[in-house]
């Protein structure tokens, strides 16, 4: 024994005590046991796995969705569980009732669905109806509350639709109206072009003899003929029965003047104005003298002018700049 550890290098002497624990000391039996237990453990779950059966405890239409080590069976339509009738680790056979849904949620469910099904194949014959032009007509089938919501409906936009037409036509209308007057003035100037040129015709050669200027009144635009020119026509007889314009004077006193006063000047401006000598002075100047019946008649032929005169500006555009 001597002679053998004299024969050792000096390195090995580190190693030297465990190795005498290792030749004399027997080896801990605890990882053999763990080994051997692994080992027929997994002999187990090989023999499980080739021969052994699952017993299933619930079957259902569904999907499977993995989480973790569990398998979670999903109904294919959704609901409320009522009952249970299993538990766990019961064995069951086929066809068994294993849970009883709430029916009363699907119920809700489905007659939603249901009415909305009428309500849009409603709304599809409504347009049908509004394409065609009719009314809706209502079948057995039909849900009360449903067709008269949906008939309003059809009733609203009908209106609106006819609203629309209305609005179009009238626009229309003006234009035309336009246009049939603007036929009658050219057909009626037609009709007065021939007379006007011989009418220049004489008026250039008297002259060119002498006897005449070089204008010449075709119309007055007052609705009676001017006293100073009686052979001069209206426009009015000349064609044109809306062309009548012409200035006029009258006598106004300060709003809220007494009735009484206003009687009295009435009466003593409409005597004088009577006088042939005064007619006579406004005869010289080519004016007419027009007495209105009363003040209330004045009043109204002012306020007829107003209109008239204001919806001339505003189809003319004209403006006070």
């Amino acid at each position: 024994m001597s002679k053998r550890i004299r024969a050792l290098r000096a390195d090995a002497w580190d190693f030297y005590p465990a190795i005498l624990q290792a030749q004399h000391v027997p080896p801990s039996p605890l990882p053999r046991l763990v080994l051997y237990t692994l080992m027929i453990l997994f002999g187990v779950l090989l023999v499980w796995a080739t021969f052994g059966r699952l017993d299933i405890v619930a079957v259902a239409q569904g999907k499977l969705v993995p989480q973790t080590f569990l398998k979670v069976v999903q109904p294919a339509e959704a609901g409320v569980v009522k009952d249970i009738l299993v538990k766990e680790g019961d064995a069951v056979n086929a066809g068994q009732v294993l849970m009883r849904m709430d029916t009363s949620v699907s119920t809700a469910d489905r007659k939603v669905l249901d009415k909305d099904f009428q309500l849009k194949a409603l709304q599809l014959r409504r347009i049908d109806a509004e394409l065609k032009g009719v009314a809706i007509a209502r079948r057995t089938t039909d849900d009360a509350a449903l067709f008269a919501q949906v008939e309003s409906q059809h009733r609203a936009h009908r209106q609106a639709y006819q609203d629309a037409i209305d609005s179009e036509r009238a626009a229309l209308a003006k234009p035309q109206s336009d246009l049939r007057s603007a036929i009658e003035i050219e057909s009626k100037l037609k009709q007065t072009l021939p007379i006007f040129r011989e009418q220049e015709k004489g008026w250039d050669q008297l002259a060119k003899e002498g006897f005449a200027g070089k204008l010449m009144a075709l119309a007055v635009t007052t609705a009676q003929r001017v006293p100073a020119l009686p052979n001069v026509p209206t426009m009015v007889e000349s064609g044109y029965p809306q062309f009548v314009s012409s200035s006029w004077q009258g006598i106004f006193v300060p709003a809220g003047t007494p009735d009484r006063i206003v009687r009295k000047l009435y009466s003593s401006f409409a005597q004088v104005l009577k006088e042939p000598e005064i007619r006579f002075r406004f005869d010289e100047s080519s004016t007419r003298v027009a007495i209105s019946e009363s003040p209330e008649e004045f009043a109204r032929f002012i306020g007829a002018e107003t209109v008239r005169w204001g919806e001339l500006v505003k189809r003319s555009g004209a403006t006070s700049d």
